[in-house]
Protein backbone atom coordinates (compact mmCIF):
# COMPACT_ATOMS: atom_id res chain seq x y z
CA UNK A 1 0.00 0.00 0.00
CA UNK A 2 1.34 3.26 -0.69
CA UNK A 3 0.09 6.15 1.41
CA UNK A 4 2.05 9.01 0.41
CA UNK A 5 0.31 11.86 -0.60
CA UNK A 6 -0.04 13.68 -3.61
CA UNK A 7 0.20 16.71 -5.30
CA UNK A 8 -3.68 17.66 -6.49
CA UNK A 9 -4.87 21.27 -7.58
CA UNK A 10 -8.14 20.84 -10.14
CA UNK A 11 -11.09 18.64 -8.56
CA UNK A 12 -13.55 17.38 -10.59
CA UNK A 13 -16.43 17.37 -8.14
CA UNK A 14 -19.31 14.26 -9.10
CA UNK A 15 -22.30 15.05 -6.71
CA UNK A 16 -24.48 11.94 -6.84
CA UNK A 17 -28.09 12.65 -5.41
CA UNK A 18 -28.83 13.11 -1.85
CA UNK A 19 -25.04 13.93 -0.95
CA UNK A 20 -24.05 15.09 2.04
CA UNK A 21 -23.80 18.47 2.04
CA UNK A 22 -21.35 18.60 5.46
CA UNK A 23 -18.77 16.07 3.51
CA UNK A 24 -19.57 18.12 0.40
CA UNK A 25 -18.58 21.42 2.21
CA UNK A 26 -16.05 20.03 4.31
CA UNK A 27 -13.89 19.25 1.16
CA UNK A 28 -14.21 22.12 -0.86
CA UNK A 29 -14.03 24.93 2.12
CA UNK A 30 -10.60 24.02 3.28
CA UNK A 31 -9.42 24.78 -0.69
CA UNK A 32 -11.19 27.93 -0.56
CA UNK A 33 -9.54 28.97 2.59
CA UNK A 34 -6.22 27.90 1.30
CA UNK A 35 -6.68 29.81 -1.47
CA UNK A 36 -7.86 32.55 0.27
CA UNK A 37 -4.56 32.69 2.62
CA UNK A 38 -2.28 32.14 -0.15
CA UNK A 39 -3.20 35.14 -2.58
CA UNK A 40 -4.12 33.27 -5.44
CA UNK A 41 -6.21 30.11 -7.29
CA UNK A 42 -4.11 27.67 -6.76
CA UNK A 43 -7.21 25.08 -6.11
CA UNK A 44 -9.31 24.82 -8.63
CA UNK A 45 -13.43 22.85 -8.79
CA UNK A 46 -15.84 21.87 -11.06
CA UNK A 47 -19.07 20.01 -10.82
CA UNK A 48 -20.59 17.43 -12.30
CA UNK A 49 -23.62 15.44 -11.77
CA UNK A 50 -25.66 12.24 -13.37
CA UNK A 51 -26.99 13.45 -16.67
CA UNK A 52 -25.78 16.77 -16.50
CA UNK A 53 -29.07 17.88 -14.22
CA UNK A 54 -29.80 19.29 -11.03
CA UNK A 55 -29.03 17.53 -7.89
CA UNK A 56 -30.50 17.28 -3.95
CA UNK A 57 -28.17 17.44 -1.32
CA UNK A 58 -29.28 15.38 1.98
CA UNK A 59 -30.53 18.73 3.51
CA UNK A 60 -32.16 19.56 -0.13
CA UNK A 61 -29.97 22.48 -1.40
CA UNK A 62 -29.84 22.18 -4.90
CA UNK A 63 -26.95 21.59 -7.23
CA UNK A 64 -25.92 22.62 -10.16
CA UNK A 65 -23.20 21.85 -12.69
CA UNK A 66 -20.74 23.51 -14.14
CA UNK A 67 -19.57 21.04 -16.67
CA UNK A 68 -20.71 17.98 -18.19
CA UNK A 69 -19.66 14.92 -17.92
CA UNK A 70 -18.40 14.05 -21.20
CA UNK A 71 -16.03 17.15 -21.23
CA UNK A 72 -12.18 16.78 -21.77
CA UNK A 73 -10.21 15.52 -18.61
CA UNK A 74 -9.53 18.71 -17.08
CA UNK A 75 -9.03 17.40 -13.47
CA UNK A 76 -6.04 15.57 -11.68
CA UNK A 77 -8.28 14.42 -9.22
CA UNK A 78 -11.86 13.06 -9.36
CA UNK A 79 -14.37 13.62 -6.32
CA UNK A 80 -16.90 11.45 -5.56
CA UNK A 81 -19.93 12.79 -3.17
CA UNK A 82 -22.48 10.70 -1.54
CA UNK A 83 -24.71 10.44 0.96
CA UNK A 84 -26.56 7.68 3.35
CA UNK A 85 -28.90 6.96 0.21
CA UNK A 86 -25.96 6.10 -2.02
CA UNK A 87 -27.92 4.32 -4.72
CA UNK A 88 -27.63 5.83 -8.34
CA UNK A 89 -29.94 5.19 -10.91
CA UNK A 90 -27.31 5.16 -13.81
CA UNK A 91 -24.00 3.99 -12.43
CA UNK A 92 -22.11 3.65 -15.43
CA UNK A 93 -21.94 7.54 -15.95
CA UNK A 94 -20.12 7.41 -12.68
CA UNK A 95 -18.31 4.21 -13.67
CA UNK A 96 -16.61 5.62 -16.77
CA UNK A 97 -16.59 8.88 -15.67
CA UNK A 98 -14.27 7.61 -13.20
CA UNK A 99 -12.13 5.00 -15.27
CA UNK A 100 -11.23 8.37 -18.21
CA UNK A 101 -10.09 9.84 -14.87
CA UNK A 102 -8.11 6.89 -14.04
CA UNK A 103 -6.86 6.46 -16.90
CA UNK A 104 -5.71 9.80 -17.48
CA UNK A 105 -3.56 9.22 -14.42
CA UNK A 106 -5.83 11.26 -12.06
CA UNK A 107 -6.26 10.11 -8.58
CA UNK A 108 -9.79 9.20 -7.56
CA UNK A 109 -11.04 10.28 -4.14
CA UNK A 110 -14.73 8.84 -2.53
CA UNK A 111 -16.46 11.10 0.34
CA UNK A 112 -18.25 8.99 2.87
CA UNK A 113 -19.75 6.35 0.99
CA UNK A 114 -19.04 6.97 -2.58
CA UNK A 115 -16.32 4.37 -2.03
CA UNK A 116 -19.34 2.04 -2.93
CA UNK A 117 -19.63 3.42 -6.20
CA UNK A 118 -15.62 2.73 -6.75
CA UNK A 119 -15.64 -0.45 -5.50
CA UNK A 120 -18.15 -1.04 -8.17
CA UNK A 121 -16.18 -0.05 -10.92
CA UNK A 122 -13.64 -1.64 -9.48
CA UNK A 123 -11.16 0.84 -8.40
CA UNK A 124 -10.75 -0.39 -5.26
CA UNK A 125 -10.17 -4.24 -6.00
CA UNK A 126 -6.67 -5.47 -3.28
CA UNK A 127 -6.98 -1.86 -2.25
CA UNK A 128 -7.70 -0.54 1.60
CA UNK A 129 -10.75 2.41 2.02
CA UNK A 130 -12.78 3.94 4.11
CA UNK A 131 -16.18 5.36 4.65
CA UNK A 132 -18.49 6.13 7.17
CA UNK A 133 -18.55 3.62 9.65
CA UNK A 134 -22.55 3.00 9.41
CA UNK A 135 -21.82 1.38 5.91
CA UNK A 136 -18.40 -0.57 6.32
CA UNK A 137 -19.83 -4.09 7.81
CA UNK A 138 -22.78 -3.66 4.72
CA UNK A 139 -19.47 -2.50 2.01
CA UNK A 140 -17.70 -5.63 3.17
CA UNK A 141 -20.45 -8.06 2.54
CA UNK A 142 -20.89 -6.60 -0.96
CA UNK A 143 -16.90 -6.20 -1.92
CA UNK A 144 -14.81 -8.49 -0.74
CA UNK A 145 -12.12 -7.86 -2.88
CA UNK A 146 -11.88 -4.15 -0.87
CA UNK A 147 -9.90 -3.49 2.16
CA UNK A 148 -12.12 -1.15 4.49
CA UNK A 149 -10.96 0.39 7.35
CA UNK A 150 -12.66 2.43 10.27
CA UNK A 151 -10.01 4.75 9.76
CA UNK A 152 -10.65 8.30 8.90
CA UNK A 153 -9.21 8.58 5.45
CA UNK A 154 -7.16 6.27 3.31
CA UNK A 155 -4.80 6.26 0.20
CA UNK A 156 -3.95 3.42 -1.34
CA UNK A 157 -1.72 4.43 -5.10
CA UNK A 158 -4.02 6.89 -6.41
CA UNK A 159 -7.38 5.86 -4.79
CA UNK A 160 -8.23 8.34 -1.41
CA UNK A 161 -11.52 7.81 0.26
CA UNK A 162 -12.38 9.34 3.47
CA UNK A 163 -15.19 8.70 5.88
CA UNK A 164 -17.27 11.86 4.99
CA UNK A 165 -18.45 14.64 7.07
CA UNK A 166 -15.21 16.53 8.83
CA UNK A 167 -13.31 13.79 7.70
CA UNK A 168 -13.35 15.57 4.55
CA UNK A 169 -11.57 18.33 6.47
CA UNK A 170 -8.71 16.06 7.63
CA UNK A 171 -7.77 14.54 4.40
CA UNK A 172 -7.82 17.96 2.57
CA UNK A 173 -5.39 19.83 5.10
CA UNK A 174 -3.19 16.75 4.94
CA UNK A 175 -2.86 17.56 0.90
CA UNK A 176 -2.96 21.02 1.65
CA UNK A 177 -0.09 20.23 3.93
CA UNK A 178 1.73 18.12 1.82
CA UNK A 179 1.85 21.09 -0.61
CA UNK A 180 2.28 24.05 1.32
CA UNK A 181 3.55 23.33 4.57
CA UNK A 182 1.93 23.21 8.53
CA UNK A 183 1.80 27.39 8.38
CA UNK A 184 -0.56 27.08 5.56
CA UNK A 185 -2.57 23.53 6.55
CA UNK A 186 -2.62 25.48 10.64
CA UNK A 187 -3.95 28.77 9.12
CA UNK A 188 -6.94 27.04 6.92
CA UNK A 189 -7.46 24.65 10.21
CA UNK A 190 -8.08 28.27 12.32
CA UNK A 191 -10.62 29.75 9.77
CA UNK A 192 -13.02 27.25 10.42
CA UNK A 193 -11.97 26.55 14.30
CA UNK A 194 -10.86 23.18 13.62
CA UNK A 195 -8.53 22.75 16.89
CA UNK A 196 -5.77 20.03 14.81
CA UNK A 197 -6.45 18.16 11.90
CA UNK A 198 -6.35 14.24 12.61
CA UNK A 199 -3.93 11.78 11.28
CA UNK A 200 -5.57 9.30 8.64
CA UNK A 201 -5.56 6.48 10.40
CA UNK A 202 -7.94 7.60 14.02
CA UNK A 203 -10.80 5.80 14.35
CA UNK A 204 -13.64 6.93 13.21
CA UNK A 205 -15.88 6.05 16.49
CA UNK A 206 -13.31 7.45 18.74
CA UNK A 207 -15.30 9.70 21.21
CA UNK A 208 -17.84 6.61 21.52
CA UNK A 209 -14.71 4.23 22.13
CA UNK A 210 -13.28 7.33 24.51
CA UNK A 211 -16.33 7.51 26.09
CA UNK A 212 -16.61 3.75 27.04
CA UNK A 213 -12.95 3.62 28.03
CA UNK A 214 -13.79 6.67 30.45
CA UNK A 215 -16.59 4.49 31.98
CA UNK A 216 -14.62 1.53 32.21
CA UNK A 217 -11.61 -0.03 29.90
CA UNK A 218 -12.78 -3.80 30.65
CA UNK A 219 -16.17 -2.38 29.33
CA UNK A 220 -14.89 -1.13 26.27
CA UNK A 221 -12.35 -3.99 25.61
CA UNK A 222 -15.84 -6.04 25.96
CA UNK A 223 -17.80 -4.15 23.38
CA UNK A 224 -15.02 -4.42 21.06
CA UNK A 225 -14.90 -7.84 21.06
CA UNK A 226 -18.60 -8.29 20.40
CA UNK A 227 -18.44 -5.68 17.72
CA UNK A 228 -15.65 -7.94 15.93
CA UNK A 229 -17.67 -11.12 16.30
CA UNK A 230 -21.36 -10.48 15.22
CA UNK A 231 -21.26 -12.86 12.82
CA UNK A 232 -20.31 -16.00 15.66
CA UNK A 233 -21.59 -14.15 18.40
CA UNK A 234 -19.21 -15.23 21.73
CA UNK A 235 -20.32 -15.81 25.00
CA UNK A 236 -20.49 -13.45 27.67
CA UNK A 237 -18.48 -16.01 30.08
CA UNK A 238 -15.77 -15.91 27.37
CA UNK A 239 -15.84 -12.56 26.72
CA UNK A 240 -15.27 -12.02 30.68
CA UNK A 241 -12.31 -14.42 30.97
CA UNK A 242 -10.94 -12.04 27.97
CA UNK A 243 -10.83 -9.00 29.58
CA UNK A 244 -9.94 -10.55 32.89
CA UNK A 245 -12.95 -10.64 35.15
CA UNK A 246 -16.19 -12.71 36.10
CA UNK A 247 -18.92 -13.28 34.26
CA UNK A 248 -21.08 -11.63 37.59
CA UNK A 249 -18.32 -8.58 37.33
CA UNK A 250 -19.24 -7.95 33.37
CA UNK A 251 -23.16 -7.91 33.98
CA UNK A 252 -22.62 -5.38 36.42
CA UNK A 253 -20.49 -2.78 33.84
CA UNK A 254 -23.08 -3.33 31.55
CA UNK A 255 -26.18 -3.00 34.28
CA UNK A 256 -24.32 0.09 35.57
CA UNK A 257 -23.10 2.01 32.30
CA UNK A 258 -25.47 0.51 29.51
CA UNK A 259 -28.49 -0.47 31.72
CA UNK A 260 -28.54 -3.91 29.84
CA UNK A 261 -27.41 -7.30 30.14
CA UNK A 262 -24.48 -8.36 28.40
CA UNK A 263 -26.67 -10.38 25.92
CA UNK A 264 -28.82 -7.90 25.50
CA UNK A 265 -26.42 -5.49 24.71
CA UNK A 266 -25.07 -7.96 22.28
CA UNK A 267 -27.73 -8.79 20.57
CA UNK A 268 -28.27 -5.01 19.82
CA UNK A 269 -25.39 -4.92 18.25
CA UNK A 270 -26.66 -7.70 15.68
CA UNK A 271 -30.02 -6.23 15.18
CA UNK A 272 -28.74 -2.65 14.30
CA UNK A 273 -25.88 -4.60 11.68
CA UNK A 274 -28.78 -6.87 10.37
CA UNK A 275 -31.12 -3.14 9.35
CA UNK A 276 -27.86 -1.71 7.81
CA UNK A 277 -27.30 -4.95 6.06
CA UNK A 278 -31.37 -4.76 4.89
CA UNK A 279 -31.24 -1.14 3.91
CA UNK A 280 -27.67 -1.02 2.53
CA UNK A 281 -27.60 -4.10 0.69
CA UNK A 282 -29.19 -6.83 -1.69
CA UNK A 283 -28.15 -9.76 0.47
CA UNK A 284 -30.51 -12.37 0.50
CA UNK A 285 -32.53 -12.76 4.29
CA UNK A 286 -31.10 -15.75 4.93
CA UNK A 287 -27.89 -13.82 4.20
CA UNK A 288 -28.44 -11.42 6.59
CA UNK A 289 -29.78 -14.04 9.19
CA UNK A 290 -25.94 -15.86 8.98
CA UNK A 291 -24.10 -12.39 8.98
CA UNK A 292 -26.11 -11.34 11.92
CA UNK A 293 -25.30 -14.34 14.37
CA UNK A 294 -28.58 -16.36 14.11
CA UNK A 295 -28.95 -19.97 13.64
CA UNK A 296 -32.33 -19.73 11.96
CA UNK A 297 -34.37 -16.95 9.84
CA UNK A 298 -37.38 -17.35 12.31
CA UNK A 299 -35.29 -16.45 15.56
CA UNK A 300 -33.80 -14.02 13.73
CA UNK A 301 -37.59 -12.49 12.43
CA UNK A 302 -38.91 -12.56 16.13
CA UNK A 303 -36.14 -10.77 17.63
CA UNK A 304 -36.25 -8.04 14.67
CA UNK A 305 -40.09 -7.89 15.28
CA UNK A 306 -39.05 -7.15 19.18
CA UNK A 307 -36.91 -4.52 18.45
CA UNK A 308 -37.90 -2.45 15.60
CA UNK A 309 -41.57 -3.29 15.31
CA UNK A 310 -41.27 -5.13 11.83
CA UNK A 311 -40.23 -7.91 10.23
CA UNK A 312 -36.79 -8.08 8.06
CA UNK A 313 -39.01 -8.37 5.20
CA UNK A 314 -41.31 -5.52 5.89
CA UNK A 315 -38.32 -3.29 6.64
CA UNK A 316 -36.79 -3.97 3.30
CA UNK A 317 -40.25 -3.64 1.41
CA UNK A 318 -40.79 -0.26 3.09
CA UNK A 319 -36.86 0.70 2.47
CA UNK A 320 -37.96 0.14 -1.33
CA UNK A 321 -40.66 1.41 -1.22
CA UNK A 322 -38.98 4.40 -0.13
Amino acid sequence: MDMSLPSLRRFAMFVVPHCSLMSLSSAIEPLRAANRHLGYEHYQWRFYTPDNGVVRSSAGLQIHPDASLSDPIWADAAVVCAGIEVRLEQPRQCHQWLWRHYRSGAHIIALSTAASLVAEAGLLDDKRCTLHWENISSFAERFPQAHPQESLFEIDGRVLSCAGGTASMDLMLALIRHSHGENVASAVAEQFLYDAARSHDHIQRQANATLNAKKSPRLAQAIDMMIDSLETPLAPKYIASEVGISLRQLERLFKRHKGATPQSYYLQLRLEHARRLLSQTSMSLIEITVAAGFVSQSHFTKCYRQRFGLTPLQARHRENAS
